[in-house]
């Protein structure tokens, strides 16, 4: 992303040029008063999207101000925008100095971001909600709400504007009923997604008693030389999947965060790199994930994408992309493993 936003001639890539021109109708056409919000999927594309206006040859571009706007739950050194600033960059917004806030879905989810003649989709949906919070973003006199996207994006919209319309047709019925109709409704509808959970609870049940006792390995995917046992690995929380083992910490080496920020209760330390050798000599210094501090005590908390999973079943390595995908048992943290 880096090379992407410093390289010259960047305007020639035809998404960045039909970004560029619609910015300029109907912003900088329009006046000091224009406003426009950029939604993205990630807070690395908000990054470089924002980078590029404000470096862009075009002056009247750079002359928006384009400000990244992500969300506050991730440190800013992972590209996360810490509330004092997210208060700030929408003061800058309201006031002018700030015309084009590129944002991820935060801003859809409650941020308080003011009135705007415009909003773009740049190649990302979310659901039918956000479809229909993002359209209330260009609640401004003449506002415009637009979707730059691929077919499959444009097609995933489609469906969302679908579901948006028979939500609005679900709640004009429901403003038709009785209130006895309506709490047999409600009723019925409360009965048949308990029956769902229950059955999905007992599905889980079954699912992790089936991998309960198969053996694994944590193994770093670049040297293989670097591995946990599956009976040092837990979780914390169900989200963070973390080793126990006191031998790993020889084994890799710690880049600190300049300013770590708590998260969940647990301090982040800094980035964990695998001390592994991919030949005599030569380090491998791949990133497992980050070394956080739970109560007090250090622990590796792995990445499902910096890793791979060795079964005795399989000869190769097996990996993910998120831990929903995992089906390998992964007990939780109790305090007999850290005292």
């Amino acid at each position: 992303l880096k090379n992407f936003v410093l390289q010259e001639h960047v305007e020639r890539n035809p998404n960045l040029q039909i970004l560029a021109d619609t910015l300029t109708e109907y912003l900088v056409n329009r006046g000091e008063s224009s406003r426009g919000v950029i939604f993205v999927r990630t807070k690395a594309l908000a990054q470089a999207l924002s980078s590029w206006l404000n470096r862009c040859e075009n002056e009247d571009l750079r002359d928006l101000n384009a400000r990244p706007f992500t969300g506050s739950n991730t440190s800013e050194l992972l590209g996360g925008t810490s509330q004092a600033r997210q208060e700030c960059i929408i003061q800058l917004f309201r006031s002018g100095f700030v015309r084009v806030i590129v944002a991820t879905s935060v801003a859809e989810e409650g941020i308080d971001i003011p009135e705007c003649n415009l909003v773009i989709k740049y190649n990302h949906v979310g659901n039918e909600v956000s479809t229909v919070q993002t359209r209330g973003r260009s609640r401004a006199f003449n506002g415009v709400s637009m979707l730059l996207a691929m077919d499959s994006v444009l097609e995933r919209e489609r469906e969302n504007r679908e579901r948006a319309r028979l939500m609005e047709q679900v709640i004009e019925d429901i403003k038709t009923m009785g209130r006895d109709e309506f709490a047999a409704a409600v009723y019925d509808c409360q009965q048949e997604l308990l029956i769902s959970a229950l059955l999905a609870e007992k599905a889980e049940a079954a699912r992790r008693e089936q991998f309960k006792n198969v053996p694994f390995k944590v193994v770093c995917p670049l040297c293989r030389k670097v591995s946990i046992d599956h009976t040092n690995m837990r979780t914390i929380y169900e989200k963070y999947r973390v080793s126990i083992d006191r031998n790993l910490l020889n084994q890799i080496m710690l880049r600190p965060y300049c300013d770590p920020e708590p998260m969940d209760g647990l301090d982040f330390v800094g980035q964990v790199l695998c001390k592994g050798e991919t030949r005599p000599g030569k380090l491998c210094y791949h990133q497992l994930g980050v070394m956080i501090k739970h109560k007090g005590v250090p622990m590796v908390a792995v990445g499902i994408q910096k890793i791979a999973f060795q079964l005795e079943t399989q000869a190769e390595l097996k990996q993910h992309k998120k831990w929903k995908q995992v089906k390998l048992h992964i007990k939780e943290l109790n305090y007999d493993d850290i005292r």
